[in-house]
This record gives C-alpha cells, structure tokens and sequence, in this order.
C-alpha cells in the first residue's frame, strides 16, 4: 500500500517537473543561456572587473525571475504577468547591451579593428565611413538620423501588431529570433571586440560632425545617454532590423512595405554616422538572417511536440 503511494508521488511530481519544463519557451532557454554564459565569463576572466560580483548576482536573479515568471504563468494569469511572460526579453536588450562597455575586452584585451577596416578597404577600395562624407549634406543627414532612430520602434511596431492580432505563434517566432540575434551579437561583440570608425577613423573625416536637425540632435542624445565603448561588430542593430523585415514579409505585408525603405536607410545610416564599419553591417544582416532560420525550425520542431 505504501510503496504503491510512493509511485503515485513520484509520478505525480514526474508529471509536475515535466508540464514545469515543457511551459519553458525556447526564447526562455535562450535568455537564461545567454545570462549564464555570460556571468561564467565574468567569473573566469573578469578578475580586475570592477564589481564583477555584481554582475554575477544579477545575472543570476534575472535568471531566477525568468523562471518565476514562467511558474507565475497560466491561463488564468492576469494581463500584467502575461504581458511580462511575453515581452519581457524586449526589456533585456538595452541593459544587456549596456553591459558590453564594461566587458567588451575581457576575454581579448585589444580592440581588432584594424581587422575590420583592413576588410573594409579590400570590399569597397577605401574607408566607406570616409567615402559617404562626401555625398553628405544636413538634409541627408537628418534623413538618415531619423532611419537610424527608427530601430527603436521596429520590433514594437511589428511584435505590437502580431500580438494585437493574436499571431501567437509569429509572435514567439519573431521575438526568439531577435533574442537570438541580439545574444548572437552580444557574444561576437565579446570575440571580436571593436569601438567603430568613429574613434578609429576620425583622423580621416574632413567633416568632423555631420550638422542635421531635430532627429540629428536626438541622435546625439540618445549616445550620449547610451553609447558603448564597443559593440562594433557585428551591428546588433541591423540585425535586429534584418529579422524584423523578414518577419514582416512573411507574417505582415502591411509592415513590410512601409519597413523596406526604412530599414535598407538604416542599413545605410549605421556608416553614413560613423558608427559601424561596413563589414559590421554585412555581419549583422547574416546574423538576422540566420537567426530567423534558427527561430522558424526550433519553434516548429516545439511545436510537433506541443510547446512553444
């Protein structure tokens, strides 16, 4: 009677741990990977980091939090949690990327640009930061500043619209492939540590501050708020862009068409500003690009199984 009990607890608690693990998503899996990767690199490398400590601990409470939220969870679950259970990795990437101008050089304490403009000048035959100067005007600028800003409302826009139509599983798809691709960029910025044509080829800019209007000087302070020293290559930014575009085409023309333009300026902006080189902008469109192929057949393959 007894030992029949026990296996009655056991399986019970079997079956608990497995609907616990099967309500983990693949973007969940991803984060807390990345969190933890990232706290083991602090720990072996980060001994002179200031407040290395820190950094530790808080990448394991975010951690923690990630799995409460996901046990707080169900469909019962109030608005608030379930909007939190499923934008919360939106509310990552800044203080994540953030983290980088502390850590970029950790793991290789040298900045490889000469690398990337070695790259540069075999593609296009010269410093492309340094050859659109002389296409550049305050008009042109101004354009460009506000292609550039617009990154900050792509994946609202898109991730806002498929959520609002209840495209749950293109709404799961879009945001672990930009997960993805931030945490993909994110760990490049750390192999391949590199501060941009912007300190390293200034010296050469017959212009030295390109004048533009009020998206110009937004720009401005949004940098000075949250610029990184590093975090050049790739450009996390375009490949941000790169998988809101292609899962704009696949899952909402409407956005798609008015994104094209926009999102190709960008691609542009990057340079034109001088805060990428050009090979950071090639690295981060195959980092969307890959991204997305990862995200579609790791959600589908969840899917065959139930979970998302």
């Amino acid at each position: 009677m007894l030992k029949r009990r026990l296996q009655q607890i056991n399986k019970k608690e079997a079956k608990m741990q497995d609907n616990y693990r099967s309500s983990l998503r693949t973007v969940d899996v991803v984060t807390i990977g990345y969190l933890l990767i990232v706290a083991l690199i602090i720990l072996i490398f980060g001994s002179e980091l200031r407040g290395r400590s820190v950094y530790i601990l808080s990448h394991l409470l975010v951690s923690s939090i990630i799995l409460l939220l996901v046990r707080a969870t169900n469909p019962s679950s109030n608005r608030l949690i379930t909007f939190a259970r499923n934008w919360y990795p939106l509310f990552l990437f800044g203080p994540l990327f953030e983290e980088i101008d502390k850590i970029a050089t950790l793991i290789f304490p040298f900045w490889a640009d000469r690398y990337l403009i070695v790259i540069d000048r075999v593609l296009f035959s010269g410093h492309p930061t340094v050859l659109l100067e002389k296409i550049a005007t305050p008009w042109l600028t101004e354009y460009m500043s506000f292609a550039y800003l617009f990154y900050f409302l792509l994946i609202p826009i898109l991730g806002g619209v498929l959520y609002a139509k209840g495209k749950e599983k293109e709404f799961q798809e879009f945001f672990l492939a930009v997960s993805l691709g931030y945490y993909l960029s994110y760990i490049m910025f750390l192999l391949i540590p590199a501060e941009g044509p912007h300190r390293t080829l200034s010296h050469l800019q017959s212009i030295p501050y390109l004048e533009g209007g009020f998206f110009k000087s937004l720009e401005d302070f949004v940098q000075n708020m949250g610029g990184i020293h590093g975090g050049a290559f790739p450009s996390s930014h375009v490949a941000a862009a790169m998988v809101t575009l292609i899962f704009s085409y696949r899952y909402e023309r409407s956005a798609f068409y008015p994104f094209l333009p926009i999102i190709l300026s960008l691609f542009i902006a990057t340079v034109y500003n001088r805060y990428h080189y050009a090979t950071d902008v090639i690295g981060g469109v195959l980092i969307g690009w890959f991204c997305t192929w990862v995200a579609v057949r790791l959600n589908s393959r969840r899917a065959c199984t139930g979970r998302t």
